[in-house]
């Protein structure tokens, strides 16, 4: 039996253990609640595995910034060096690639962001669609935490930075 409204399986679960149980045979009744708080711990676990993913992504990112950066002043000797020459100061250059490496940042960050929450959203439709089939009522989806999402990239921005 389904029913309209998951907040309602208790109360459906009694009426008919009490309309059924009247007579000689009794009809075990089982309750979908305690499987919809197993899909929740199960939806609960994939989020943990899914956020450490994310930070070992935002650890490979920066290091991979600290790569680009590193070769991108290695192999620009000659323009930091005419750059000094006509009186450019230290800071002026060092900005300079500081900049280079928050808008690779950022850059990625937002990219990422935008592909992230594309992809989550049609996974958790997924699978919402997939675990609670076979109620009526299919709880709502939330994908994206703003605040994660903020603190992700400025957590890649600052890393960068």
């Amino acid at each position: 039996m389904k029913v309209a409204d998951i907040s309602q399986i208790d109360q459906v679960k009694r009426d008919i253990d009490q309309s059924l149980n009247r007579r000689e045979k009794v009809v075990d009744i089982f309750g979908s609640r305690k499987l919809l708080r197993q899909y929740d711990r199960i939806y609960d676990q994939i989020l943990l595995f899914l956020l450490g993913i994310g930070a070992i992504s935002l650890i490979v990112s920066s290091v991979s910034i600290l790569n680009v950066m590193i070769i991108s002043v290695t192999e620009r000797t000659k323009e930091i060096g005419i750059l000094r020459s006509i009186g450019t100061r230290r800071g002026q250059v060092m900005r300079m690639f500081l900049y280079e490496a928050l808008v690779i940042g950022s850059l990625g960050s937002i990219t990422g962001s935008v592909i992230s929450i594309a992809g989550g959203y049609y996974m958790s439709t997924v699978e919402a669609a997939t675990l609670y089939s076979s109620f009526s009522a299919v709880p709502d989806v939330t994908v994206f935490d703003l605040r994660g999402g903020g603190i992700s990239c400025s957590v890649l921005s600052l890393v960068s930075w």
